[in-house]
Parts: C-alpha cells; sequence; structure tokens
C-alpha cells in the first residue's frame, strides 16, 4: 500500500510541476474540441448522422476534460503541496490520459470512415497526449498498445481505410521510443520526489530522537486554532539533566534523551523535542486521559532513574497555539519550583 501512495504522490507532484506545460496543452485541446466537434460534426451530418453525433459527443468531452483540467490547475495554484492535491492531479490526469486513448481510437476510426485522413497518423499525434500528461512510462506504453491493436482490428472493417501492420508495428516501436524518454523523466521526477522528502523529514524532525523538532513545533502551534476542537499543551523539562551530563557523561545524555523521546512517544502521537532536554506535546485527549498517560510516562520513566517537570494547560476551541503554549511554560517554571516529576496544570 505504501508503494501504491508513494507512485501516486510521485506522479501527482511531477503532474503539480509542470502544470504550466499542461495547463497550456489543456488550453489548446479545448480550442480543438470545441473547434472540431462543430467543423467534423457539420461535415459528417450529410453522410451520417450517426457519426455525427458521435464526433460532437467526443470532441465536447475533449472540451470538457481540457476544461476540468485547466480549473483544476487554476482553483489549486496557491494550494501548498500535500497528499490530497497531488493525489488529486495524479487520479484525474490518469482519467484524463485513458480518455484520450479511447478518443484517438474513436477519432482516428471515424476520420478513416468519413473522411480522407490518415488514421494511423491522427492516432499516434491523440495517443501521445498521455505521454505528456500522465508520467508513468509503462502505464501509457500498456495504454497505446492496447490502443494500437484495438484499433487496427476496428479499421479491418472499413475496406477504404489505408491498412498495414507494418505501419501499426512502427506505431508501436514509435511508442516504445517514447516510453523510453518518458521513463528518463519518471525516474528524475522521483529521485527529486523522494530527496525532496528526504530533506523535508530531515528539517522536521529531530535528528537525534526521531521527535518533531522545533520548527515542527512552530509549525504545529501556528494551526491549532483551526483545529476546531480542544486540546492540550503539554511541556516537559528533564529533571537534574545537567547533573546527568556531569556526572555520567554526554554519551549517557543522548540515551537518557531517546528515552524520554520513546516514552513520550509511546503514549502520545504529537510529541517533540524543542530544544535540548526539554520536550512538548500536542493532544486532543481529554484533560483526564492526558493527566493519567503523563502519570504513565512518569512511572516508567522512573524504571530508568529518570523524570520529568510538565507544565499542562488545556485549550478551548479556536484558542491561539502560542498562547497555549506560554501558559504551559509557565505552568512548568511553577513545577520545577515543586519537587522533580511534578504535573502542574495552568
Amino acid at each position: 500500500m505504501k508503494t501504491f501512495v508513494d507512485h501516486l504522490r510521485i506522479i501527482g507532484s511531477a503532474l503539480i510541476e509542470r502544470r504550466k506545460l499542461i495547463f497550456v496543452l489543456c488550453a489548446f485541446l479545448f480550442a480543438i474540441g470545441i473547434f472540431e466537434g462543430v467543423w467534423c460534426g457539420y461535415f459528417t451530418y450529410p453522410v451520417s448522422v450517426t457519426g455525427a453525433i458521435v464526433y460532437i459527443v467526443i470532441y465536447a468531452l475533449l472540451a470538457c476534460f481540457s476544461l476540468s483540467s485547466i480549473l483544476l490547475i487554476f482553483f489549486t495554484e496557491n494550494k501548498g503541496k500535500g497528499f490530497w492535491k497531488e493525489a488529486t492531479y495524479a487520479v484525474f490526469f490518469a482519467f484524463f490520459a485513458i480518455f484520450m486513448m479511447v478518443f484517438a481510437i474513436l477519432a482516428s476510426y471515424l476520420e478513416a470512415a468519413y473522411n480522407d485522413a490518415r488514421p494511423l497518423a491522427y492516432f499516434v499525434v491523440a495517443a501521445a497526449v498521455p505521454l505528456i500528461v500522465l508520467t508513468h512510462p509503462s502505464t501509457t506504453f500498456v495504454l497505446q498498445l492496447g490502443g494500437v491493436i484495438s484499433l487496427a482490428f476496428a479499421l479491418q472493417s472499413i475496406p477504404e481505410a489505408e491498412f498495414s501492420w507494418t505501419n501499426f508495428l512502427g506505431a508501436m516501436v514509435f511508442a516504445g521510443v517514447m516510453c523510453v524518454a518518458g521513463y528518463a523523466v519518471y525516474a528524475n521526477y522521483k529521485s527529486h520526489y523522494v530527496g525532496y522528502n528526504q530533506l523535508r523529514k530531515e528539517s522536521l524532525n529531530d535528528e537525534l530522537t526521531g521527535l518533531g523538532n522545533r520548527r515542527n513545533l512552530d509549525k504545529q502551534i501556528a494551526h491549532l486554532s483551526t483545529l476546531g476542537s480542544a486540546y492540550c499543551f503539554a511541556v516537559c523539562d528533564v529533571d537534574h539533566f545537567k547533573t546527568v551530563n556531569d556526572e555520567k557523561g554526554h554519551g549517557y545524555g543522548d540515551e537518557a534523551l531517546k528515552i524520554v523521546a520513546e516514552t513520550l512517544r509511546r503514549y502520545f502521537q504529537h510529541s517533540y523535542r524543542w530544544g535540548g532536554d526539554e520536550f512538548a506535546v500536542i493532544t486532543r485527549l481529554p484533560k483526564e486521559e492526558t493527566l493519567y498517560r503523563l502519570a504513565m510516562v512518569k512511572e516508567n520513566l522512573a524504571k530508568h532513574g529518570l523524570s520529568l517537570c510538565v507544565g499542562l494547560y488545556c485549550a478551548d476551541p479556536g484558542e491561539e497555539g502560542l498562547t497555549a503554549f506560554r501558559h504551559a511554560d509557565e505552568a512548568l517554571l511553577k513545577a520545577k519550583g515543586q519537587k522533580e516529576g511534578t504535573v502542574q496544570v495552568y
């Protein structure tokens, strides 16, 4: 499942980065859809009403897909990258690519049946769009291969159509060459995506403990007022940590911080190391449950000869995160003035 999600995000990320090219392409396809739908429908109508209707329908769908793409890019332009944006781009343009393959088959068949255009050349041009729009090369190659074979059998039913298996073989070779180029592009975007996410992860996580770092905590604090529900903010400080470092060495001090981090992570999903021996916890759990879990943290740390002083503040829905942090920090100062392992509620 994780591989599929990563694959989806890689494609979505690549599409977002090429959104300007896709925007121009879709604007062109929209114009083609409107013009050709009227043009082909008008000239085909005297020959076949059914053919004219099919022309109008497939070009109308082309115009609709193109317009939807333009609107998707326009309305998501100012939204930052994220899973839902990347997934939306990947899924939408996957359907667009499949439609373009069906469109290429139908349009080529209609051209062969009612006009003088070379159907295979028309197919190659229309079917090349998925290679531009959809990043993954093997997917587009399967679409093109299936499209070429489907079109070959369809054209055999038209005596006037120029049919040659040699030409279709050439089209498949063309698709293969295009897919090799597409694979190079995909590999480049995959490398970029993996590198970007690795750097992003490193920039938001503490290297020693693996918890969220100060930058990550600041981001969460800025968005706490948008949660729409009550939340608790706890600020923690390891008791006598300087003494631990002085008496047992910094190596043991690092191990102690890892133990604290792992214990907090076990009981709270959103835990952070925001500096030195200081940690923070943000949770939507009720106050009583939060206090119970903090007691469990205290109990587990005692087995390692460690303890925390904690300042806790439970905020109302919509309350600013910075205010909650300040109140929790004030409570921590009071806790540190008492015995070790004290949990002080603001």
